[in-house]
């Protein structure tokens, strides 16, 4: 028991020399670090906020788009409240989660878009094809009318 007791005693001696000849380095982020990814992060959400719009232009419907910009918008709200209060990782960390919010936001808001402009052109098609077949049906329904009515009105005629 002696001897496992001095085992223990020369164990933590040699961590706790160890351990303090190697200083801990605390690396956080610094106030340009800070500043860059702030300013990242607000062009990320202005980026994606005009892909939306756009999208929303073409009658896409952007309903998912507007709640995950929504949620990023909070967060980078959180982030500059952090940094005003100088705890610069906290602003870093905040915008690292706006980023990855936002990930590829732009690419799906203009496959949305692309998507509302082609079903908006099919639609055109349809109502341009439909309404000339519709039209060109009335015409002939009309003209194929009005000659019966008037073969039986010349035959009306003929017998009175």
């Amino acid at each position: 028991m002696r001897l496992y007791r001095s085992f223990l005693a020369v164990v933590f001696l040699s961590f706790s020399v160890f351990s303090l000849s190697f200083p801990v380095f605390v690396l956080g982020y610094s106030e340009s670090d800070a500043t860059q990814a702030l300013t990242s992060a607000q062009r990320s959400i202005r980026n994606c906020y005009l892909a939306v719009v756009e999208a929303e232009k073409a009658g896409a419907n952007v309903t998912r788009l507007v709640d995950r910009l929504n949620v990023a918008g909070e967060l980078y709200s959180r982030a500059t409240l952090a940094y005003s209060r100088g705890d610069y990782d906290l602003t870093v960390g905040l915008c690292e989660e706006v980023q990855a919010k936002l990930s590829g936001l732009t690419l799906e808001a203009e496959s949305l878009r692309m998507s509302a402009l082609e079903e908006g052109r099919r639609d055109f098609l349809y109502n341009v094809v439909g309404s000339s077949v519709g039209a060109v049906a009335v015409v002939c329904i009309s003209a194929v009318l009005w000659t019966l009515l008037k073969r039986r009105g010349s035959e009306v005629k003929g017998e009175g």
